[in-house]
């Protein structure tokens, strides 16, 4: 396996590069991502063979029939196990969270949250052994974003486990995103927005609603249950029912409105890591601060 890092220079910014080269990159096979600079440059990653990768950079010249490439920078690097498909990426810097989420988060899109108090790194920590170099995860929780609501904020699917200010949270709950805010408490976050139609979109928050009429409690036992699968490499094993802890959760609602987020993986055992790579085509919004 080889790997490529391409800066591509001339008009190829609002012209559907990315877009084409997400396309051109899955028929030929690579895995990576591709995204825009701020100087108007295109910026890609691709790992594949030796010829996989050299049919890529030679697209990458050709480019969508609208752009007009003068020139392109390519480094080799060492390949890794870190990409898992194709991907549109925006990595961001200079908001806050509330500017961040308020810009990218549309009803029906994916969002994961990176905690830094002691049970969210231990959770990205649990995750290190989905990563080949054994890094932590970037990410501790899942959920699913609802839009604006009548009040003028905007809200969002989750199932968590809280306890504080007297009171006790647990399981499936709607929240406004203003519960992210902090970027001490949550320095990484990311959108997954998968370009859903609004019945689409619907299917999926109804059945997120129909969930928190339902009651439905957070899934401790599903989580231990998910983290022993993962030590014993079983992940694709198990029932696949439903599971109600927050990674799963997301997993379950998108599964009901007929999409499989994470192919290969039992709904029950998903894990926010899961979800951040899942193969279904979109394109991803990345706010991190701690991590890479």
């Amino acid at each position: 396996m080889v790997r490529a890092h391409l800066l591509i220079s001339g008009t190829v910014q609002g012209v559907g590069y990315r877009w084409s080269c997400q396309r051109a990159a899955k028929g030929i096979g690579v895995t990576g991502w591709v995204r825009n600079l701020p100087d108007g440059r295109v910026e890609a990653v691709a790992q594949g063979t030796k010829e996989q990768v050299e049919q890529f950079i030679q697209w990458c010249y050709r480019g969508p029939e609208e752009a007009r490439v003068s020139d392109i920078a390519v480094a080799h690097e060492a390949a890794a196990g870190d990409l898992q498909d194709f991907q549109i990426r925006c990595h961001l810097s200079g908001l806050s969270n509330l500017e961040f989420l308020k810009k990218y988060a549309k009803p029906g899109c994916v969002g994961l949250f990176g905690g830094s108090s002691g049970v969210d790194r231990a959770i990205r920590v649990g995750q290190r052994g989905m990563d080949d170099e054994g890094k932590p995860s970037l990410w501790s929780h899942a959920v699913v974003f609802e839009g604006e609501r009548i009040d003028g904020r905007l809200w969002l699917l989750e199932s968590d486990f809280e306890m504080g200010k007297g009171q006790l949270r647990n399981g499936v709950q709607e929240n406004r995103i203003d519960k992210y805010a902090e970027e001490k408490e949550w320095p990484n976050l990311a959108v997954l927005d998968l370009g859903l139609k609004e019945k689409d979109t619907q299917k999926i928050l109804v059945a997120g609603l129909d969930l928190v009429a339902k009651r439905s409690k957070y899934d401790l036992h599903g989580v231990l249950q998910t983290y022993w699968a993962m030590m014993r490499k079983t992940m694709d094993k198990g029932r696949d029912k439903d599971s109600t802890f927050c990674s799963a959760f997301v997993r379950a609602v998108f599964h009901h409105a007929g999409f499989d987020l994470i192919p290969g993986i039992a709904v029950q055992h998903t894990l926010p890591e899961h979800v951040s790579r899942t193969p279904a085509p979109h394109t991803r919004y990345l706010l991190v601060r701690d991590g890479t």
